[in-house]
């Protein structure tokens, strides 16, 4: 027989081997004779207290942290214990054991004793605060790590060949997409073709199969808001490679010096594709998709994702950190960063002001998170369905208004909040519905003298806005945003940097998730 030295010391450990157990293999009982004079126990060598825990229920967080694994725990646990917690007292509470329990797996833990707190409420809102930064950032450091171990691969033999693959073609408007092979072509010269990992759905992808948009273009491929890996690259190309992980954007940014756009901080819009772009075409005039007829189908948005392979230029390629997971930060292709930005940078909202959001979709929703973090005060969330207000509250909104049915006999929406909600208007109103009525009245509830309104929503073809010039007299603002004034390859990868970070979260947009581009 081996020698005892041979085997690994955790198995004569009985505190390691009971927090092992399964329920459905343990006993009634077991029975611990432990002297109380016992040397071992008094230096610390035998810790009956810390075996009883670990043999306790799937909810005691001692047992929880002993079954921990060094490659699996944190570099610090924080805990606050405040000294007249009565929990403290009875015994029913034992910070020391739950921290001996956890340097058994060489698991770091910070025992603060709080003088004089006890187990109040007024206790846990006192550092709650400490706890949010301290466990959020090693949270995300584990997800970061998760996600890179479980990095997608994707296959480069293709490179320089047609890729035939699955997906989503619209054939006509409001007419439902229909699941194809297609035939993806290699990239040409400033081209990128990528592999879709994941993408989202945005409202703008529905209103152009509804044929609304009027550059909507049939047979084409939607879908603008995604997460990809560069599968090959064109000749050219410099700032993407193969195995590089990607968020397209339909607002492209070529960088050229020339180009007065890039250049000026004032403004995202590069025109340098923007004419081929809207015609469902790449940069040199032609497409990359042909269907099983071998019949061309129109790019849309310059992205096309609903696919599962795409071609891309590389002035609309935002290069991200691989640890981002592209399942999460497609999110920011498209409709989260417009709220967000419509908020930082076209209207740059200011701590202390005040914001009506028509409109609680994604991107009404990322207006109200956006101004919570600029540190408005009062945020006023409009929609006609009361099913989206808990959200709206969760995002920081202050006030609610139901504009279909929650408004006084006698008044409109804008002068409800103009005149009861606030005494002159609000700083800052968005619309976030593409409705030119809903502009307007998101306009006149903006505050005299300076309010600012953003139109965020894209109208339907051949609507106009109107109102009375004498709202912009007396000194009211309007103007519109696209993609939030946020630079494709400048800014989405900034925007991705603070998802990691823990800044920026963005799950709570996600209600839904579906696996193959046959369930879009």
């Amino acid at each position: 027989p081996k020698s005892s030295s041979s085997q690994p010391e955790e198995q004569y450990d009985a505190t390691k081997l009971v927090s092992k157990i399964r329920p459905d293999e343990g006993f009634d009982d077991i029975l611990i004779d432990q002297g109380t004079d016992d040397n071992f126990l008094h230096d610390g060598q035998l810790k009956p207290e810390v075996f009883k825990l670990a043999a306790g229920g799937k909810y005691d967080a001692t047992k929880l942290v002993s079954k921990i694994r060094p490659d699996e725990g944190f570099d610090d646990i924080l805990i606050d214990q405040g000294t007249d917690d009565n929990f403290l007292h009875d015994g029913q509470l034992k910070p020391e054991v739950f921290k001996l329990a956890a340097g058994m797996n060489k698991q770091k833990v910070t025992l603060r004793m709080q003088e004089g707190y006890d187990h109040s409420y007024f206790f846990v809102n006192t550092f709650i605060e400490d706890h949010v930064e301290f466990h959020s950032k090693r949270l995300h450091s584990k997800q970061r790590e998760k996600v890179t171990e479980d990095l997608p691969m994707v296959d480069t033999s293709m490179t320089g060949k047609d890729i035939v693959c699955k997906a989503m073609v619209a054939r006509g408007p409001k007419e439902p997409l229909v699941c194809e092979d297609i035939t993806v072509a290699p990239p040409r010269a400033g081209e990128v073709r990528v592999k879709v990992i994941a993408n989202a759905l945005c409202h703008t992808d529905i209103y152009t199969l509804d044929g609304l948009d009027p550059e909507g273009l049939f047979p084409s491929i939607l879908g603008h808001e995604a997460g990809c890996i560069v599968e090959s690259v064109g000749p050219g190309v410099t700032s993407v490679k193969p195995g590089d992980h990607v968020v397209p954007g339909y607002t492209p940014q070529c960088n050229m010096p020339d180009c007065v756009f890039c250049m000026s901080s004032k403004t995202n819009l590069c025109p340098a594709i923007r004419g081929t772009q809207g015609q469902g075409l790449m940069p040199d005039g032609s497409t990359r998709f042909k269907d099983k007829d071998g019949k061309e189908v129109f790019h849309f948005m310059g992205c096309s994702t609903m696919a599962e392979y795409t071609v891309l230029s590389e002035i609309s390629c935002a290069k991200i950190d691989k640890n981002a997971p592209l399942d999460k930060v497609c999110l920011f292709g498209c409709g989260v960063s417009t709220g967000l930005g419509a908020v930082w940078n076209t209207c740059k909202v200011e701590k202390g002001s005040s914001v009506a959001v028509f409109g609680l979709g994604a991107v009404g929703l990322s207006v109200i998170q956006g101004a919570k973090m600029a540190g408005a005060e009062k945020i006023i969330a409009v929609d006609i369905d009361p099913r989206k207000f808990d959200a709206a509250v969760a995002q920081g909104a202050t006030d609610i208004v139901d504009s279909m049915n929650g408004l006084p006999e006698g008044k409109n929406v804008q002068q409800y909040i103009a005149g009861e909600l606030t005494e002159w208007g609000v700083d800052y109103s968005f619309d976030c519905t593409g409705n030119v009525e809903v502009m307007r009245a998101a306009l006149e509830c903006a505050h005299r003298g300076w309010g600012e309104s953003c139109v965020i929503g894209v109208a339907a073809a051949g609507h106009e806005l109107s109102t009375r010039p004498f709202q912009l007299v007396t000194g009211r603002v309007w103007k519109g945003t696209a993609f939030g004034g946020f630079k494709t390859r400048t800014d989405v990868p900034k925007l991705v940097d603070s998802f990691l970070k823990g800044d920026l979260p963005i799950e709570q947009y996600i209600t839904h998730v579906y696996e193959g581009v046959d369930k879009t």
